[in-house]
């Protein structure tokens, strides 16, 4: 990639919030290790509710066993974070705990149904303003 189209891959989008550069998976390496194309999913959930509450353990572990668990039984990992927030309606910055969930799943028809699910739930039933969702190629094993 030359440094003029690297550039402009990164400033173009910048205006749009980030940086979209390639990633170039190394098909040797990936059939070397004898993995498959997958993408590779992260959505960011807040733990605070608007009143300033947290959203509890309890609270957490009955999300994800009743509504991620059955949209991704193959699996998944949970990362625990700590969470900067703009907040869309007020402009005000918040920092509050996040977990992360990191999903690599082979594409499937249902897919962006289940993504969409699961933000929409959250975003109901803890009254978020958004979960943050990133997507990218990659080649997985397991």
């Amino acid at each position: 990639m030359t440094l003029r189209s690297l550039l402009t891959a990164c400033l173009l989008p910048l205006a749009l919030g980030g940086c979209i550069a390639p990633v170039n998976v190394v098909p040797s390496l990936c059939l070397s290790m004898r993995a498959t194309k997958m993408l590779d999913i992260h959505m960011m959930f807040g733990l605070t509710k608007p009143n300033g509450q947290p959203i509890s353990d309890a609270e957490w572990q009955g999300f994800t066993q009743n509504v991620i668990t059955p949209l991704f039984p193959a699996g998944y990992s949970i990362l625990s974070a700590d969470g900067q927030w703009r907040d869309t309606q007020t402009g005000t910055i918040t920092h509050e705990p996040s977990r992360v969930l990191w999903i690599a799943t082979p594409d499937r028809p249902n897919l962006q149904h289940d993504i969409t699910l699961i933000r929409e739930r959250y975003k109901q039933d803890f009254d978020q303003q958004s979960v943050g969702l990133t997507i990218e190629n990659e080649c997985a094993s397991f």
